[in-house]
């Protein structure tokens, strides 16, 4: 395991080695040769408390795939990028990022503050990773309990409606999101913050409808001709 300290104190530990492969091909060096042996990275500061992971990863836009990889060469952690051309099946361009730079090798033996973590330095970077995760779980629970809120109240403002005929209703817009009946009747109005866009909360309320509903859940169209442009956002 080697470990660099950074220019600004922090830690900088070797993770396993990452595959270079993506869907697209190889991710290639601005030479256009394929980075050898790519790894995960940990920084951590100096009580062993993980802060960010480098690794690789992979994104696409439109007809374009994007792969990375990191690899610390010399002093400095780089991130390579390599983008292809789905379509034709060509690589597009390939350029790498800057990620730290001022890295210096540091023995393990002379590496502190894992000790008041772990027996070794190998059990304090699990632990570390184990505390990464419970943090992430916890900021992602935080960021979905808004969401969470809103379905409860949507739902809870749905009819049951007797018989077993379909029940239809419609997706519209009057100086913000609605859902109300055919005949006119308003079940629901948006007052809370939608950070999405109006699309998606569609989706978001047809699936809570579904979930409620069950198989009585006939059509939920659109009507948002009043809405802004900016609301239903088809292009993005």
């Amino acid at each position: 395991m080697q470990v660099w300290m950074t220019p600004a104190g922090e830690l900088l530990v070797e993770g396993p080695q990452e595959s270079a492969e993506t869907v697209g091909g190889h991710v290639l060096d601005q030479a256009g040769d394929p980075v050898l042996a790519p790894r995960t990275y940990y920084l951590l500061d100096t009580g062993w408390t993980l802060t960010r992971i480098f690794s690789g990863r992979t994104s696409s836009v439109d007809d374009s795939l994007y792969g990375a990889v990191c690899k610390v060469d010399g002093d400095t952690l780089y991130e390579f990028w390599t983008s292809w051309n789905t379509r034709r099946g060509e690589v597009e361009s390939s350029w790498h990022d800057t990620e730290i730079t001022g890295l210096v090798s540091v023995p393990l033996d002379e590496v502190t503050g894992w000790r008041t973590r772990a027996g070794t330095v190998e059990q304090a970077l699990a632990a570390a990773l184990a505390d990464h995760e419970r943090r992430r779980l916890a900021e992602a629970s935080e960021r979905q309990r808004p969401i969470d809120l809103l379905a409860a109240r949507f739902v809870a403002t749905l009819p049951d409606y007797s018989g077993d005929q379909p029940v239809d209703l419609i997706f519209g817009y009057d100086e913000g999101a609605l859902v109300r009946e055919p005949a006119g009747r308003v079940l629901w109005r948006l007052v809370e913050q939608w950070p999405y866009r109006g699309k998606d909360l569609h989706d978001f309320l047809r699936i809570q409808l579904g979930r409620h509903y069950g198989e009585r859940l006939g059509s939920f169209v659109t009507d948002i001709d009043d809405a802004p442009w900016w609301f239903w956002a088809p292009d993005l």
